[in-house]
C-alpha cells in the first residue's frame, strides 16, 4: 500500500485521515444531540470533557489533511463522473470543511465564551481567544448547533454519492479511498444516529418553544388576578447572631440617632463576583442584584455596622445551563432560600503604617442555605468628593470560602473532582453618604 496519492488511488495517509474523522465526527455529533438532553450533572461535563477533546482533535487533523493535500494532490476524477457529479461534489466538500473547521473553531469559541474550560484529553487546556462574553456564547451556541445540522446534510449526501457511484455506477469512487461494500449498512447506520437525535432536538425544541408560550398566556390571565402572598426569608436576627458569637451586636437603635454615617450603595457601580473551578480550571460568575445599609465611621468603628443581601435567584456564570443548575435543589435551592445575608458586626482597622490607613477587617456573619458561619473579610476603603460637596466611598475586598460549608452542591455534586470546594468571592461597592434621619 503506497503511503502517497498517486493518479489513481489515495494512498494510505489520505485514507486514514478520511476514516479516522469520518468515524469521529459521527461520533461526536451523536455526542453533541445527546448531550444536549442530559441535565446538568457531573456526568454531562465529562461527556463535553470527551467532547471538546475529540473536536479538538478533528480541528487537528483538518489542518493535518490541508497539509498532506498540498504535499500529495488528490487523484484525478474518474471518466465515469459526469460534469454535474463532479461540480455537485466539490461543492459537498467544501460544506464538509468547512463544517470541520466550523463545528470545533464554534465549540473553542464557545468555551471561551461562556468561561468553560476547554481540554484537550488532559494534556493540556486550551487558551481562551475571547473573552467572557453571555451574548457572544449564546449567539456561538447556535451556530455551533446549525452547524451540526449542516454538517449532517453534508455527510449525508456525500455518503449518498459514494453508495450511488458504488452500487449503480460499479465505479472505483469508494474503493481507491478503501472503502468496501461492507461500508455502506455501517455508515448509513452510523450516519443515521446524529440524524434521528438531531431530529429529536428539533422536536424537543418546537415542545419547549409551545410550552414557553403557553405560560406567557397563563402569565398573562394571572397579571390581572389578585397576587398570592409572598414569603419573604429574613436574615438572621441580632440574639442568633449573639447566640452564635457569645459577643452583643450593637443595638439597631443607636443608627438612628444620625451620628454613624449612611452610605447609599450605587448599584451600577457595584458587584458582588465569584470565582470557582471546574476541572482545576477557573470560571467566573456574579450576583447582579443586592441591596444592603451601611452604617460605617473610619472614626468610630465600634458603632458600625453593614447589612447586605444578596438575592441568590439574579446568579450569573455565562451559560443558562449552569445558572438553572446553580439555583436548583442541589445548590442555592433559591425555591427556599431565596436571598444571602452578609452582616458585619465589629470592625478593625488594620495598623500597619500611615500608607495603608484605609485597610480594614470586617468581622460578621455569612448566611447561604439558612446556614451562618463566621466570616472575616478584608477590604480598603477609599474615600473621594463626587463634585456636588457629597462624598462617595469604594470599598474593594475579597473572601475566600469552602462552598460545602454551607451545603453548597448536594447529591453527586459534593464530589469537588468536578467543581472544587474552594469559592472566591469578589466585592466593589461604591456608595454615597448620606446622614441618617432620627425616628
Amino acid at each position: 500500500m503506497k503511503i502517497k496519492n498517486d493518479d489513481k488511488d489515495f494512498g494510505l495517509i489520505a485514507r486514514g485521515f478520511h476514516w479516522t474523522s469520518a468515524l469521529i465526527v459521527l461520533a461526536l455529533l451523536s455526542l453533541g444531540f445527546y448531550m444536549a438532553g442530559l441535565e446538568y450533572s457531573p456526568f454531562k461535563l465529562q461527556l463535553y470533557f470527551w467532547h471538546k477533546s475529540f473536536g479538538i482533535l478533528v480541528l487537528m487533523l483538518v489542518v493535518l489533511r490541508f497539509g498532506w493535500r498540498i504535499y500529495s494532490e488528490a487523484p484525478e476524477p474518474l471518466n465515469s463522473h459526469e460534469k454535474w457529479e463532479k461540480v455537485l461534489s466539490n461543492i459537498v466538500h467544501v460544506l464538509l470543511y468547512l463544517g470541520l473547521i466550523l463545528m470545533p473553531l464554534s465549540g473553542w469559541l464557545m468555551s471561551s465564551a461562556g468561561d468553560f474550560p476547554a481540554s484537550f484529553f488532559g494534556l493540556f487546556d486550551m487558551p481562551d481567544v475571547v473573552s467572557k462574553d453571555e451574548a457572544l456564547f449564546t449567539f456561538l451556541r447556535k451556530v455551533h448547533t446549525l452547524a451540526a445540522y449542516a454538517l449532517i446534510v453534508a455527510v449525508g449526501l456525500h455518503a449518498l454519492g459514494a453508495i450511488k457511484h458504488h452500487l449503480i455506477d460499479k465505479d472505483e469512487t469508494l474503493t481507491r479511498m478503501g472503502g468496501h461494500t461492507i461500508i455502506i449498512p455501517a455508515a448509513l447506520i452510523l450516519l443515521a444516529i446524529p440524524a434521528y437525535l438531531a431530529g429529536k432536538h428539533i422536536v424537543a425544541d418546537l415542545l419547549l418553544k409551545e410550552h414557553e408560550h403557553e405560560e406567557e398566556q397563563v402569565e398573562e390571565q394571572h397579571a390581572h388576578e389578585e397576587p398570592e402572598a409572598i414569603i419573604i426569608i429574613k436574615p438572621p436576627s441580632d440574639d442568633l447572631l449573639q447566640g452564635a458569637s457569645g459577643n452583643t451586636p450593637q443595638s439597631v437603635s443607636k443608627y438612628n440617632s444620625g451620628e454613624i454615617p449612611y452610605w447609599s450603595i450605587v448599584p451600577s457601580e457595584s458587584h458582588i463576583k465569584f470565582e470557582a473551578t471546574q476541572y482545576a480550571e477557573a470560571f467566573e460568575g456574579r450576583f447582579e442584584e443586592f441591596s444592603g445599609d451601611i452604617y460605617f465611621d473610619p472614626n468610630n468603628l465600634e458603632q458600625s455596622r453593614a447589612d447586605i443581601t444578596i438575592d441568590i435567584a439574579s446568579i450569573k456564570t455565562g451559560s443558562d445551563d449552569r445558572d438553572v443548575q446553580a439555583k436548583g435543589s442541589e445548590w442555592f435551592d433559591t425555591t427556599k432560600f431565596t436571598s444571602a445575608f452578609f452582616q458585619a458586626r465589629s470592625f478593625e482597622r488594620v495598623d500597619s503604617g500611615k500608607a495603608e490607613a484605609n485597610r480594614f477587617i470586617a468581622k460578621g456573619y455569612l448566611t447561604i442555605r439558612g446556614k451562618t458561619i463566621p466570616v472575616t473579610l478584608p477590604f480598603t476603603l477609599d474615600f473621594e468628593s463626587a463634585g456636588d460637596d457629597s462624598e462617595m466611598a469604594v470599598m474593594e475586598g475579597t473572601l475566600s470560602l469552602n462552598r460545602l460549608d454551607f451545603g453548597i452542591g448536594q447529591g453527586e455534586w459534593k464530589s469537588t473532582d468536578t467543581i472544587g470546594n474552594a469559592v472566591k468571592i469578589m466585592i466593589s461597592v461604591r456608595a454615597g453618604k448620606a446622614i441618617a434621619t432620627s425616628e
